[in-house]
Protein backbone atom coordinates (compact mmCIF):
# COMPACT_ATOMS: atom_id res chain seq x y z
CA UNK A 1 0.00 0.00 0.00
CA UNK A 2 1.12 3.61 -0.59
CA UNK A 3 2.03 5.54 2.24
CA UNK A 4 2.93 9.30 2.57
CA UNK A 5 6.30 9.03 1.99
CA UNK A 6 5.37 7.66 -1.82
CA UNK A 7 5.32 9.90 -4.19
CA UNK A 8 1.28 9.89 -4.59
CA UNK A 9 0.67 13.17 -3.09
CA UNK A 10 -1.00 11.24 -0.11
CA UNK A 11 -4.41 10.94 0.74
CA UNK A 12 -5.75 14.64 -0.70
CA UNK A 13 -4.15 13.75 -3.97
CA UNK A 14 -6.66 15.33 -6.79
CA UNK A 15 -8.41 12.86 -8.85
CA UNK A 16 -10.13 15.15 -11.04
CA UNK A 17 -8.24 15.67 -14.21
CA UNK A 18 -5.84 12.13 -14.04
CA UNK A 19 -5.80 10.87 -17.40
CA UNK A 20 -5.91 7.11 -16.58
CA UNK A 21 -7.27 4.88 -13.43
CA UNK A 22 -5.23 1.73 -13.75
CA UNK A 23 -7.69 -0.95 -12.89
CA UNK A 24 -6.06 -4.44 -12.27
CA UNK A 25 -6.69 -7.36 -9.84
CA UNK A 26 -4.12 -8.05 -6.65
CA UNK A 27 -2.43 -10.81 -8.91
CA UNK A 28 -1.26 -8.45 -11.23
CA UNK A 29 -0.26 -5.59 -9.42
CA UNK A 30 3.30 -5.88 -10.99
CA UNK A 31 1.79 -5.64 -14.12
CA UNK A 32 0.06 -3.08 -12.60
CA UNK A 33 2.47 -0.80 -11.69
CA UNK A 34 4.79 -0.81 -14.51
CA UNK A 35 2.41 -0.19 -17.02
CA UNK A 36 1.45 2.94 -14.84
CA UNK A 37 5.08 3.50 -14.89
CA UNK A 38 5.37 3.95 -17.96
CA UNK A 39 2.41 5.56 -18.74
CA UNK A 40 4.13 8.66 -16.30
CA UNK A 41 7.31 8.70 -17.88
CA UNK A 42 5.36 9.46 -21.06
CA UNK A 43 3.82 12.27 -19.73
CA UNK A 44 0.31 10.83 -18.44
CA UNK A 45 -0.97 11.23 -14.90
CA UNK A 46 -2.55 7.91 -13.46
CA UNK A 47 -4.34 6.68 -10.53
CA UNK A 48 -3.47 3.04 -9.24
CA UNK A 49 -4.30 1.27 -6.04
CA UNK A 50 -1.08 0.38 -5.02
CA UNK A 51 0.77 4.19 -5.05
CA UNK A 52 -2.74 5.99 -4.40
CA UNK A 53 -5.01 4.40 -1.79
CA UNK A 54 -3.52 5.74 1.37
CA UNK A 55 -3.36 3.83 4.64
CA UNK A 56 -6.84 3.95 6.27
CA UNK A 57 -9.03 5.08 3.15
CA UNK A 58 -11.81 3.21 2.03
CA UNK A 59 -11.15 0.82 -0.83
CA UNK A 60 -14.60 1.14 -2.82
CA UNK A 61 -14.89 4.90 -1.90
CA UNK A 62 -11.20 5.45 -3.43
CA UNK A 63 -12.31 2.80 -6.26
CA UNK A 64 -15.36 4.88 -7.32
CA UNK A 65 -13.08 8.73 -6.95
CA UNK A 66 -10.53 7.24 -9.24
CA UNK A 67 -13.13 5.61 -12.11
CA UNK A 68 -15.22 8.73 -12.19
CA UNK A 69 -12.31 11.09 -11.76
CA UNK A 70 -10.12 9.64 -14.46
CA UNK A 71 -10.23 10.24 -18.36
CA UNK A 72 -9.65 6.43 -19.27
CA UNK A 73 -9.49 3.41 -17.45
CA UNK A 74 -6.80 0.59 -18.14
CA UNK A 75 -8.32 -2.67 -17.72
CA UNK A 76 -4.98 -5.06 -16.87
CA UNK A 77 -6.86 -8.18 -18.43
CA UNK A 78 -6.40 -11.69 -16.79
CA UNK A 79 -8.17 -15.00 -15.52
CA UNK A 80 -7.54 -13.10 -11.93
CA UNK A 81 -9.15 -9.73 -13.76
CA UNK A 82 -12.33 -11.36 -14.97
CA UNK A 83 -12.79 -13.10 -11.45
CA UNK A 84 -12.85 -10.25 -9.23
CA UNK A 85 -16.54 -8.31 -8.49
CA UNK A 86 -14.20 -5.06 -8.13
CA UNK A 87 -12.46 -5.33 -11.21
CA UNK A 88 -16.07 -5.56 -13.40
CA UNK A 89 -17.68 -3.09 -11.46
CA UNK A 90 -14.52 -0.74 -12.41
CA UNK A 91 -14.52 -1.84 -16.39
CA UNK A 92 -17.94 -1.76 -16.70
CA UNK A 93 -18.26 2.17 -14.96
CA UNK A 94 -15.97 3.07 -17.92
CA UNK A 95 -18.00 1.21 -20.43
CA UNK A 96 -21.18 2.88 -19.48
CA UNK A 97 -19.59 6.56 -20.49
CA UNK A 98 -18.25 4.97 -23.65
CA UNK A 99 -20.96 2.11 -24.98
CA UNK A 100 -19.48 2.17 -28.12
CA UNK A 101 -15.49 3.30 -27.95
CA UNK A 102 -15.95 6.83 -29.49
CA UNK A 103 -13.52 8.29 -26.92
CA UNK A 104 -11.63 5.20 -26.34
CA UNK A 105 -12.63 5.86 -22.44
CA UNK A 106 -11.90 1.76 -21.69
CA UNK A 107 -8.25 0.74 -22.41
CA UNK A 108 -8.02 -3.21 -22.38
CA UNK A 109 -4.20 -4.54 -21.83
CA UNK A 110 -4.01 -8.51 -21.95
CA UNK A 111 -1.46 -9.72 -19.73
CA UNK A 112 -2.00 -13.64 -19.18
CA UNK A 113 -3.92 -15.65 -21.75
CA UNK A 114 -8.00 -15.18 -20.93
CA UNK A 115 -11.02 -14.81 -22.68
CA UNK A 116 -12.91 -11.55 -23.19
CA UNK A 117 -16.51 -12.46 -22.47
CA UNK A 118 -19.66 -9.84 -23.03
CA UNK A 119 -19.20 -6.85 -23.61
CA UNK A 120 -15.28 -6.67 -23.37
CA UNK A 121 -14.97 -8.88 -26.31
CA UNK A 122 -15.92 -5.77 -28.40
CA UNK A 123 -12.92 -3.93 -27.04
CA UNK A 124 -10.17 -3.33 -29.17
CA UNK A 125 -7.13 -4.10 -27.30
CA UNK A 126 -3.50 -5.22 -26.83
CA UNK A 127 -1.45 -8.23 -25.39
CA UNK A 128 1.49 -7.48 -23.40
CA UNK A 129 2.65 -10.83 -22.65
CA UNK A 130 4.91 -13.05 -24.73
CA UNK A 131 6.43 -10.01 -26.13
CA UNK A 132 9.90 -8.15 -24.73
CA UNK A 133 9.53 -5.07 -22.67
CA UNK A 134 10.18 -2.56 -25.36
CA UNK A 135 7.94 -4.36 -27.60
CA UNK A 136 5.36 -3.93 -24.50
CA UNK A 137 6.22 -0.40 -23.91
CA UNK A 138 5.40 0.59 -27.28
CA UNK A 139 2.03 -1.08 -27.18
CA UNK A 140 1.22 0.59 -24.34
CA UNK A 141 1.91 3.98 -25.14
CA UNK A 142 0.57 2.97 -28.76
CA UNK A 143 -2.84 2.67 -26.52
CA UNK A 144 -2.82 5.71 -24.88
CA UNK A 145 -2.55 7.67 -27.77
CA UNK A 146 -4.45 5.78 -30.17
CA UNK A 147 -1.61 5.07 -32.57
CA UNK A 148 -1.65 2.90 -35.34
CA UNK A 149 -0.31 -0.27 -35.41
CA UNK A 150 1.49 0.07 -38.87
CA UNK A 151 4.44 -1.96 -39.24
CA UNK A 152 7.77 0.02 -40.12
CA UNK A 153 8.58 -2.44 -42.86
CA UNK A 154 6.44 -4.25 -45.48
CA UNK A 155 4.27 -7.57 -44.39
CA UNK A 156 4.95 -10.51 -45.73
CA UNK A 157 3.38 -11.81 -49.31
CA UNK A 158 1.07 -13.93 -48.16
CA UNK A 159 1.09 -15.82 -51.04
CA UNK A 160 4.54 -17.83 -50.31
CA UNK A 161 6.34 -19.08 -46.69
CA UNK A 162 7.01 -16.07 -44.77
CA UNK A 163 11.01 -15.21 -44.82
CA UNK A 164 10.71 -12.03 -42.42
CA UNK A 165 8.44 -10.90 -39.91
CA UNK A 166 7.50 -7.04 -39.66
CA UNK A 167 9.91 -4.70 -36.87
CA UNK A 168 8.33 -2.95 -33.80
CA UNK A 169 7.91 0.51 -34.38
CA UNK A 170 10.36 2.75 -33.10
CA UNK A 171 9.98 3.05 -28.58
CA UNK A 172 9.14 6.64 -27.42
CA UNK A 173 11.39 7.73 -25.28
CA UNK A 174 9.95 7.68 -21.34
CA UNK A 175 10.12 11.01 -19.72
CA UNK A 176 9.09 10.45 -16.32
CA UNK A 177 9.21 8.56 -12.70
CA UNK A 178 7.42 7.81 -9.51
CA UNK A 179 9.37 5.80 -7.26
CA UNK A 180 11.23 2.89 -8.55
CA UNK A 181 11.45 1.57 -11.81
CA UNK A 182 9.75 -1.64 -11.88
CA UNK A 183 10.42 -4.88 -13.17
CA UNK A 184 9.15 -5.52 -16.69
CA UNK A 185 6.76 -8.95 -15.89
CA UNK A 186 6.49 -10.38 -18.91
CA UNK A 187 7.88 -13.37 -20.92
CA UNK A 188 9.15 -14.33 -24.34
CA UNK A 189 7.65 -13.35 -27.80
CA UNK A 190 5.60 -16.01 -28.72
CA UNK A 191 2.17 -13.92 -30.48
CA UNK A 192 0.99 -10.93 -31.71
CA UNK A 193 -1.89 -8.62 -30.52
CA UNK A 194 -5.75 -9.68 -30.33
CA UNK A 195 -8.63 -7.89 -32.10
CA UNK A 196 -12.08 -8.59 -32.74
CA UNK A 197 -14.26 -9.16 -35.22
CA UNK A 198 -14.09 -6.88 -38.35
CA UNK A 199 -17.52 -6.65 -38.19
CA UNK A 200 -17.43 -4.89 -35.10
CA UNK A 201 -15.12 -2.33 -35.93
CA UNK A 202 -17.75 -2.00 -39.16
CA UNK A 203 -19.74 -1.15 -36.47
CA UNK A 204 -17.81 1.20 -34.37
CA UNK A 205 -16.46 3.22 -37.56
CA UNK A 206 -19.78 3.80 -38.50
CA UNK A 207 -21.38 5.37 -35.41
CA UNK A 208 -17.67 7.31 -35.49
CA UNK A 209 -18.85 8.49 -39.13
CA UNK A 210 -21.49 11.22 -37.58
CA UNK A 211 -22.28 15.09 -38.29
CA UNK A 212 -21.86 17.03 -40.57
CA UNK A 213 -21.85 14.21 -42.96
CA UNK A 214 -21.01 10.98 -43.60
CA UNK A 215 -17.44 10.06 -46.27
CA UNK A 216 -18.59 6.96 -48.54
CA UNK A 217 -16.89 4.45 -50.07
CA UNK A 218 -16.92 6.45 -52.89
CA UNK A 219 -14.99 8.90 -51.63
CA UNK A 220 -11.45 6.86 -51.65
CA UNK A 221 -11.17 6.02 -55.08
CA UNK A 222 -8.84 9.37 -55.57
CA UNK A 223 -6.39 8.34 -53.28
CA UNK A 224 -3.20 11.06 -52.89
CA UNK A 225 -0.32 9.40 -54.75
CA UNK A 226 -2.53 7.10 -57.00
CA UNK A 227 -3.27 7.55 -60.61
CA UNK A 228 -4.72 9.88 -62.53
CA UNK A 229 -4.87 13.89 -62.03
CA UNK A 230 -3.59 15.23 -59.03
CA UNK A 231 -6.70 15.93 -56.50
CA UNK A 232 -5.84 19.31 -55.49
CA UNK A 233 -5.86 20.54 -59.24
CA UNK A 234 -9.23 22.10 -58.81
CA UNK A 235 -7.44 24.20 -56.34
CA UNK A 236 -8.71 28.30 -56.01
CA UNK A 237 -5.55 29.69 -55.01
CA UNK A 238 -2.00 30.39 -55.95
CA UNK A 239 -0.39 32.51 -53.20
CA UNK A 240 -1.19 30.78 -49.75
CA UNK A 241 -1.08 32.86 -46.54
CA UNK A 242 0.26 30.55 -43.20
CA UNK A 243 -0.18 32.31 -40.15
CA UNK A 244 2.32 31.72 -37.65
CA UNK A 245 2.75 34.57 -35.09
CA UNK A 246 5.93 36.30 -33.70
CA UNK A 247 9.19 35.23 -35.45
CA UNK A 248 11.50 33.06 -32.79
CA UNK A 249 8.26 30.62 -31.68
CA UNK A 250 7.18 27.45 -32.44
CA UNK A 251 4.54 28.89 -33.87
CA UNK A 252 6.63 30.57 -36.50
CA UNK A 253 8.76 27.70 -37.24
CA UNK A 254 5.89 25.08 -38.15
CA UNK A 255 4.58 27.69 -39.97
CA UNK A 256 7.27 28.43 -42.09
CA UNK A 257 7.93 24.55 -42.59
CA UNK A 258 4.24 23.92 -43.85
CA UNK A 259 4.59 27.09 -46.41
CA UNK A 260 7.78 24.62 -47.38
CA UNK A 261 5.31 21.69 -48.12
CA UNK A 262 2.79 23.58 -49.88
CA UNK A 263 5.15 24.97 -52.26
CA UNK A 264 7.16 21.57 -52.77
CA UNK A 265 5.43 20.10 -56.53
CA UNK A 266 6.59 16.99 -55.73
CA UNK A 267 4.42 16.64 -52.86
CA UNK A 268 1.46 18.79 -54.26
CA UNK A 269 0.54 17.43 -57.77
CA UNK A 270 2.70 20.38 -59.42
CA UNK A 271 0.00 23.10 -58.10
CA UNK A 272 1.81 26.19 -58.75
CA UNK A 273 0.97 27.42 -54.84
CA UNK A 274 3.55 30.18 -53.57
CA UNK A 275 3.42 29.43 -49.91
CA UNK A 276 4.66 32.30 -47.09
CA UNK A 277 4.70 32.04 -43.67
CA UNK A 278 3.42 35.51 -41.76
CA UNK A 279 4.91 36.68 -38.80
CA UNK A 280 3.30 39.45 -38.16
CA UNK A 281 0.31 38.71 -35.71
CA UNK A 282 0.85 38.81 -32.02
CA UNK A 283 -0.59 35.65 -30.93
CA UNK A 284 -3.67 33.13 -31.39
CA UNK A 285 -6.26 35.84 -31.40
CA UNK A 286 -4.70 37.92 -33.61
CA UNK A 287 -4.51 35.22 -35.95
CA UNK A 288 -7.45 33.97 -36.27
CA UNK A 289 -9.27 37.36 -36.62
CA UNK A 290 -6.70 38.06 -39.66
CA UNK A 291 -7.79 34.33 -40.67
CA UNK A 292 -11.42 35.60 -41.06
CA UNK A 293 -10.85 38.69 -42.79
CA UNK A 294 -9.08 36.88 -45.54
CA UNK A 295 -10.19 33.42 -45.41
CA UNK A 296 -10.00 31.91 -48.87
CA UNK A 297 -6.44 30.85 -49.57
CA UNK A 298 -5.32 32.04 -45.65
CA UNK A 299 -4.42 28.95 -42.99
CA UNK A 300 -3.29 30.10 -39.29
CA UNK A 301 -1.61 28.04 -36.37
CA UNK A 302 -3.31 28.10 -33.65
CA UNK A 303 -3.64 27.09 -29.75
CA UNK A 304 -6.46 24.73 -30.43
CA UNK A 305 -8.52 26.09 -27.59
CA UNK A 306 -8.96 29.51 -28.28
CA UNK A 307 -11.42 29.15 -31.79
CA UNK A 308 -13.88 27.55 -28.89
CA UNK A 309 -14.20 31.21 -27.68
CA UNK A 310 -13.75 32.95 -30.99
CA UNK A 311 -17.07 30.82 -32.52
CA UNK A 312 -18.97 31.72 -29.01
CA UNK A 313 -17.85 35.70 -28.27
CA UNK A 314 -15.85 35.01 -25.01
CA UNK A 315 -12.22 35.99 -23.76
CA UNK A 316 -10.61 37.88 -26.41
CA UNK A 317 -13.53 37.79 -28.64
CA UNK A 318 -16.82 39.37 -26.54
CA UNK A 319 -18.49 42.47 -27.99
CA UNK A 320 -16.11 44.97 -27.16
CA UNK A 321 -12.97 43.17 -28.91
CA UNK A 322 -14.95 42.64 -32.14
CA UNK A 323 -16.98 40.00 -31.31
CA UNK A 324 -17.27 36.77 -32.21
CA UNK A 325 -16.17 34.88 -35.64
CA UNK A 326 -18.36 32.27 -37.53
CA UNK A 327 -17.18 29.58 -39.50
CA UNK A 328 -13.96 28.23 -38.04
CA UNK A 329 -12.92 24.98 -38.71
CA UNK A 330 -10.21 22.63 -37.40
CA UNK A 331 -7.22 20.90 -39.63
CA UNK A 332 -5.42 19.22 -37.53
CA UNK A 333 -3.00 19.07 -34.68
CA UNK A 334 0.46 20.09 -34.64
CA UNK A 335 1.83 19.33 -30.89
CA UNK A 336 1.14 20.90 -27.26
CA UNK A 337 1.85 24.51 -26.09
CA UNK A 338 3.45 23.92 -23.13
CA UNK A 339 2.52 25.85 -20.19
CA UNK A 340 5.94 27.94 -18.58
CA UNK A 341 6.38 30.09 -16.04
CA UNK A 342 9.83 31.35 -15.86
CA UNK A 343 11.75 32.93 -12.64
CA UNK A 344 15.47 33.74 -12.21
CA UNK A 345 17.22 30.90 -10.55
CA UNK A 346 17.44 31.77 -6.90
CA UNK A 347 13.70 33.29 -7.03
CA UNK A 348 11.85 32.40 -4.06
CA UNK A 349 8.63 31.57 -6.36
CA UNK A 350 8.23 27.91 -6.05
CA UNK A 351 4.40 27.84 -6.73
CA UNK A 352 1.57 29.83 -7.78
CA UNK A 353 1.09 31.17 -4.45
CA UNK A 354 4.08 32.63 -4.38
CA UNK A 355 3.09 34.69 -6.77
CA UNK A 356 1.04 36.92 -4.55
CA UNK A 357 2.51 40.32 -4.16
CA UNK A 358 4.77 39.81 -7.47
CA UNK A 359 5.35 41.54 -10.77
CA UNK A 360 4.31 39.60 -13.75
CA UNK A 361 4.59 39.37 -17.51
CA UNK A 362 1.51 37.33 -18.75
CA UNK A 363 1.59 37.43 -22.38
CA UNK A 364 1.18 39.40 -25.31
CA UNK A 365 -2.21 40.77 -25.85
CA UNK A 366 -4.41 38.30 -28.59
CA UNK A 367 -1.84 35.36 -27.35
CA UNK A 368 -2.90 31.50 -25.87
CA UNK A 369 -0.43 32.70 -23.39
CA UNK A 370 -2.21 35.88 -22.11
CA UNK A 371 -5.66 33.55 -22.32
CA UNK A 372 -3.90 31.16 -19.89
CA UNK A 373 -1.91 33.41 -17.64
CA UNK A 374 -5.05 35.64 -16.75
CA UNK A 375 -6.99 32.61 -15.71
CA UNK A 376 -3.94 31.31 -13.34
CA UNK A 377 -3.42 34.88 -12.15
CA UNK A 378 -7.07 35.01 -11.59
CA UNK A 379 -6.85 31.72 -9.54
CA UNK A 380 -3.92 32.94 -7.53
CA UNK A 381 -6.10 36.47 -6.48
CA UNK A 382 -9.14 34.35 -5.76
CA UNK A 383 -7.89 31.88 -3.71
CA UNK A 384 -5.23 33.33 -1.90
CA UNK A 385 -6.99 37.23 -1.41
CA UNK A 386 -4.08 38.75 -2.76
CA UNK A 387 -2.70 40.71 -5.40
CA UNK A 388 -0.45 39.90 -8.70
CA UNK A 389 0.78 42.91 -10.20
CA UNK A 390 0.47 41.31 -14.30
CA UNK A 391 0.39 43.11 -17.34
CA UNK A 392 1.35 42.05 -20.95
CA UNK A 393 4.79 42.26 -22.84
CA UNK A 394 5.90 42.71 -26.09
CA UNK A 395 7.33 39.38 -26.58
CA UNK A 396 9.01 36.91 -25.44
CA UNK A 397 12.36 38.27 -26.73
CA UNK A 398 12.25 41.46 -24.87
CA UNK A 399 10.49 39.87 -21.81
CA UNK A 400 13.08 37.11 -20.23
CA UNK A 401 15.84 39.99 -20.37
CA UNK A 402 13.12 41.45 -17.40
CA UNK A 403 13.60 39.03 -15.42
CA UNK A 404 17.66 40.55 -14.39
CA UNK A 405 17.18 42.42 -11.31
CA UNK A 406 19.44 44.88 -12.82
CA UNK A 407 17.26 45.68 -16.07
CA UNK A 408 15.27 48.65 -16.25
CA UNK A 409 11.76 47.57 -15.61
CA UNK A 410 12.60 44.39 -13.75
CA UNK A 411 10.02 41.35 -13.15
CA UNK A 412 9.76 38.30 -10.90
CA UNK A 413 8.46 35.79 -13.17
CA UNK A 414 7.22 35.70 -16.96
CA UNK A 415 4.49 33.35 -18.76
CA UNK A 416 4.75 31.36 -22.28
CA UNK A 417 3.30 28.74 -23.70
CA UNK A 418 4.62 26.96 -26.80
CA UNK A 419 6.93 24.04 -27.73
CA UNK A 420 9.82 22.99 -26.17
CA UNK A 421 11.82 24.05 -26.29
CA UNK A 422 11.41 27.23 -27.29
CA UNK A 423 14.40 28.72 -29.85
CA UNK A 424 14.23 32.40 -28.09
CA UNK A 425 14.95 30.46 -24.36
CA UNK A 426 17.21 28.29 -25.60
CA UNK A 427 19.06 31.57 -27.20
CA UNK A 428 18.58 32.94 -23.76
CA UNK A 429 20.15 30.80 -22.30
CA UNK A 430 23.24 29.96 -24.60
CA UNK A 431 23.92 33.90 -23.57
CA UNK A 432 25.01 32.76 -20.20
CA UNK A 433 21.87 33.11 -18.52
CA UNK A 434 20.02 31.10 -15.86
CA UNK A 435 16.50 30.23 -15.30
CA UNK A 436 13.94 28.25 -13.28
CA UNK A 437 10.67 27.07 -14.18
CA UNK A 438 7.99 26.48 -11.82
CA UNK A 439 5.70 23.50 -11.54
CA UNK A 440 1.78 24.13 -12.19
CA UNK A 441 0.22 21.25 -11.20
CA UNK A 442 -2.41 23.17 -9.39
CA UNK A 443 -2.46 25.49 -12.16
CA UNK A 444 -4.20 22.70 -14.84
CA UNK A 445 -6.89 22.04 -12.37
CA UNK A 446 -7.80 25.44 -11.87
CA UNK A 447 -7.38 25.93 -15.59
CA UNK A 448 -9.81 23.06 -16.08
CA UNK A 449 -12.25 23.82 -13.76
CA UNK A 450 -12.54 27.65 -14.88
CA UNK A 451 -13.19 25.68 -18.74
CA UNK A 452 -15.56 23.33 -17.51
CA UNK A 453 -17.65 26.44 -15.85
CA UNK A 454 -17.82 28.66 -18.96
CA UNK A 455 -18.26 25.46 -21.69
CA UNK A 456 -20.31 22.69 -19.87
CA UNK A 457 -20.62 20.61 -22.86
CA UNK A 458 -17.07 20.73 -24.24
CA UNK A 459 -14.58 18.58 -22.60
CA UNK A 460 -11.45 20.63 -21.31
CA UNK A 461 -8.40 19.82 -23.57
CA UNK A 462 -5.31 20.50 -20.57
CA UNK A 463 -3.24 17.46 -20.21
CA UNK A 464 -0.37 16.69 -17.95
CA UNK A 465 2.89 17.48 -19.28
CA UNK A 466 6.74 17.45 -17.92
CA UNK A 467 9.05 20.04 -18.82
CA UNK A 468 12.42 21.07 -18.13
CA UNK A 469 15.24 18.70 -19.81
CA UNK A 470 14.49 20.12 -23.06
CA UNK A 471 16.41 23.30 -21.98
CA UNK A 472 19.96 22.40 -20.84
CA UNK A 473 21.10 22.91 -17.17
CA UNK A 474 17.28 23.57 -16.39
CA UNK A 475 15.60 20.86 -13.60
CA UNK A 476 12.27 19.25 -14.69
CA UNK A 477 8.75 20.30 -13.36
CA UNK A 478 5.94 18.76 -14.06
CA UNK A 479 2.96 21.66 -15.85
CA UNK A 480 0.22 21.23 -18.28
CA UNK A 481 -0.45 21.85 -22.06
CA UNK A 482 -3.08 22.35 -24.75
CA UNK A 483 -3.37 21.40 -28.38
CA UNK A 484 -1.56 23.38 -30.70
CA UNK A 485 -2.26 22.96 -35.07
CA UNK A 486 -3.37 24.53 -37.82
CA UNK A 487 -7.20 26.08 -38.14
CA UNK A 488 -8.99 27.35 -41.61
CA UNK A 489 -12.56 28.83 -42.14
CA UNK A 490 -15.13 26.67 -43.98
CA UNK A 491 -14.37 28.87 -46.73
CA UNK A 492 -11.03 28.16 -47.69
CA UNK A 493 -9.64 26.48 -50.19
CA UNK A 494 -10.88 22.67 -50.27
CA UNK A 495 -7.78 21.23 -51.86
CA UNK A 496 -5.61 23.40 -50.20
CA UNK A 497 -7.14 22.14 -46.73
CA UNK A 498 -6.28 18.48 -48.06
CA UNK A 499 -3.23 18.80 -49.06
CA UNK A 500 -2.41 20.26 -45.46
CA UNK A 501 -4.05 17.73 -43.74
CA UNK A 502 -1.85 15.35 -45.84
CA UNK A 503 1.20 16.88 -44.85
CA UNK A 504 0.54 16.78 -41.09
CA UNK A 505 -0.34 13.38 -41.23
CA UNK A 506 2.33 12.24 -43.38
CA UNK A 507 5.43 14.65 -42.76
CA UNK A 508 4.85 15.01 -38.88
CA UNK A 509 8.81 14.88 -38.47
CA UNK A 510 8.91 17.86 -40.52
CA UNK A 511 7.81 19.34 -37.55
CA UNK A 512 9.05 17.29 -34.90
CA UNK A 513 12.58 18.47 -36.59
CA UNK A 514 11.37 21.89 -35.47
CA UNK A 515 11.50 21.64 -32.07
CA UNK A 516 14.50 18.60 -31.64
CA UNK A 517 16.46 19.43 -35.06
CA UNK A 518 19.32 16.93 -33.89
CA UNK A 519 17.76 13.90 -32.87
CA UNK A 520 13.55 14.01 -33.62
CA UNK A 521 12.32 11.88 -30.70
CA UNK A 522 9.38 10.90 -32.69
CA UNK A 523 6.81 11.69 -30.12
CA UNK A 524 4.41 14.27 -31.98
CA UNK A 525 0.70 12.97 -31.94
CA UNK A 526 -1.54 12.00 -34.64
CA UNK A 527 -3.33 15.36 -36.02
CA UNK A 528 -6.32 13.58 -35.07
CA UNK A 529 -5.21 12.92 -31.57
CA UNK A 530 -7.14 16.10 -30.49
CA UNK A 531 -10.48 15.25 -31.42
CA UNK A 532 -10.25 12.80 -27.76
CA UNK A 533 -10.37 16.35 -26.00
CA UNK A 534 -13.76 16.88 -27.05
CA UNK A 535 -12.83 20.55 -28.81
CA UNK A 536 -13.93 19.46 -32.12
CA UNK A 537 -17.48 18.81 -30.53
CA UNK A 538 -17.67 22.98 -30.33
CA UNK A 539 -15.79 24.01 -33.75
CA UNK A 540 -15.99 21.59 -36.16
CA UNK A 541 -13.06 19.64 -38.27
CA UNK A 542 -12.95 20.61 -41.60
CA UNK A 543 -14.77 18.22 -43.94
CA UNK A 544 -11.55 18.05 -46.54
CA UNK A 545 -9.23 17.41 -43.58
CA UNK A 546 -11.63 15.00 -42.59
CA UNK A 547 -11.55 13.53 -45.79
CA UNK A 548 -8.11 13.76 -46.20
CA UNK A 549 -7.01 11.86 -43.03
CA UNK A 550 -9.48 8.80 -44.26
CA UNK A 551 -7.40 8.93 -47.81
CA UNK A 552 -3.90 8.71 -46.31
CA UNK A 553 -2.07 6.07 -46.65
CA UNK A 554 -1.95 5.77 -43.13
CA UNK A 555 -4.82 7.73 -42.03
CA UNK A 556 -7.79 6.99 -40.38
CA UNK A 557 -11.48 8.26 -39.55
CA UNK A 558 -10.79 10.49 -36.61
CA UNK A 559 -13.80 10.14 -33.95
CA UNK A 560 -15.82 12.29 -31.61
CA UNK A 561 -16.17 15.19 -34.19
CA UNK A 562 -18.66 17.35 -35.75
CA UNK A 563 -17.40 17.48 -39.22
CA UNK A 564 -18.87 20.28 -41.54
Amino acid sequence: MASGDCDNGGAVANVAGTDFFVSYATADEAWAEWIAWNLEEAGYSTRVQVWDFAVGSHFVHEMHRAAGGAARTVAVLSAEYLASAYAEAEWAAAWARDPIGIHRRLLVLRVGECEQPGLLRQVVGTDLFNVDENTARERVLAAARGQRHKPKSPPTFPGRPATATASASTPTPARRSPPARPKFPGGRVRRGPWSVPRVLIALVLLAALTGGGIVGIGALKDRPGGSGPSPYADTGCKDVQVLGGLAGSPYSLYAQTLADLINDRALNGGNHWSATADLSTSGTSASLRTLAADPKCTLSLAQLNVPVDAERGLGDFRPENGGPIAGLRYVGQVYYDIVHLIVPPDSPIRGLVDLCGKWVLAGRDSSGTNQISTVLIRYVQDTWNCKVHSSPDEGLKTALPRLDPSSTAPVNAVFWAAGAPTKLISDYLAKGHMIRLVPLNDGRVAVAKEWSTVYPDVSQPFVALPLGPEYPGVAKVDTFGTPNGVVAMKSTDRPLVAFVARMLQERRKDFEHDLWPAHPPGWFPTPWSFADSGLCQAVPLHDAAYKAYLQAPDGQAPSGCRVG
